[in-house]
């Protein structure tokens, strides 16, 4: 699925399918950013996360994926 059709996607409210897009980089991404950027397309505003929920999200990612813990104090 390229940009444009994923975008075409979250606009009716389809979920894209992970195997059905080719992602430019990183070559696979982890469940818990694939389930992130799920929580981030869900059509209701309402069930969206924060952007203090996807910063907080993203800096768990980040010290999963590194093992740098100094990451958690990072702002």
């Amino acid at each position: 699925m390229t940009g444009g059709r994923l975008i075409r996607a979250v606009i009716e409210g389809e979920t894209p399918n992970r195997e059905g897009y080719q992602f430019a980089y990183p070559p696979a991404i982890v469940d818990e950013l694939w389930q992130l950027m799920n929580d981030c397309w869900r059509l209701a505003p309402i069930d969206r996360p924060t952007m203090a929920v996807v910063i907080e999200r993203l800096h768990q990612i980040a010290v999963m994926m590194t093992g740098d813990s100094h990451q958690e104090n990072r702002q």
